[in-house]
């Protein structure tokens, strides 16, 4: 089963700059395969190709990185390291 491709309204913007801070980033971290910015994931493939893909929601991140976990787990986890960045510091 295929995930439906996203609305023309859910796919960010990339501008010129965008795209000069990830290079810049893969080039500077060569072992770096991913990176992820509000609202989308950067992959870095061979010859400097990036693929970018949106994402809808804090839950997709949380998914791809510990899928492992239960959605109540990954929520927590979620919860806390928003608490931390906003607060700086353990909850």
């Amino acid at each position: 089963m295929t995930a439906p491709a996203p609305l023309p309204d859910q796919i960010p913007t990339v501008t010129d700059a965008d795209v000069s801070d990830d290079q810049q980033l893969f080039a500077d971290h060569p072992r770096r395969q991913y990176r992820l910015r509000p609202g989308w994931a950067v992959r870095r493939r061979a010859r400097g190709v990036f693929l970018r893909t949106p994402l809808p929601a804090d839950r997709v991140r949380w998914t791809a990185a510990f899928p492992y976990l239960s959605p109540l787990a990954r929520a927590e986890l979620a919860k806390a390291a928003r608490w931390r960045t906003n607060h700086g510091g353990k909850p």
